[in-house]
């Protein structure tokens, strides 16, 4: 558990890293090897199925890997998960490709090509940058879309 907290905590140790899990024991395990490799700037988060509960305005960038597919009720998650970003904040979305792949979940609980793109817009966010660097995994960068952006749809 923890693998990315403790990556991100560790090259920004002035930074503050959120850890969300639904899972206490994962947070728990992760609170333990946070502080067996010395790492103090790691806040475990209970999350809840529909929201993460993290502080409002305040995260940099949400880190979601290998995950978003569990969601239950997308858009609406993202929606408030939006709430939790700072001015200039980023949603970075890494999830598995659909198809039979040699690694990862198997395709049944993979989401089909463009849905994750298709709830990113309709919970409000405009794509930055995709990435094609993994390849059984899609990597994209999120922002929540502006005022005026959203007029235009």
């Amino acid at each position: 558990p923890g693998i990315f907290s403790l990556a991100f905590a560790e090259r920004c140790p002035a930074g503050v890293v959120f850890a969300s899990d639904i899972e206490p024991a994962q947070l728990d395990a992760l609170a333990a090897r946070a502080r067996q490799a010395g790492l103090h700037n790691i806040v475990p988060v209970l999350a809840s199925l529909d929201d993460p509960h993290f502080p409002p305005a305040r995260l940099d960038l949400v880190f979601i890997a290998d995950t978003y597919h569990h969601l239950e009720n997308r858009v609406d998650y993202l929606q408030r998960l939006a709430g939790a970003l700072a001015p200039g904040g980023r949603v970075v979305l890494i999830d598995y490709k659909p198809g039979q792949l040699a690694h990862g979940p198997p395709p049944d609980h993979k989401l089909p090509a463009g849905v994750m793109a298709s709830e990113m817009k309709q919970a409000g966010y405009v794509l930055v940058e995709s990435f094609d660097t993994h390849p059984e995994q899609d990597f994209q960068v999120w922002r929540p879309a502006t005022p005026w952006e959203k007029e235009r749809r």
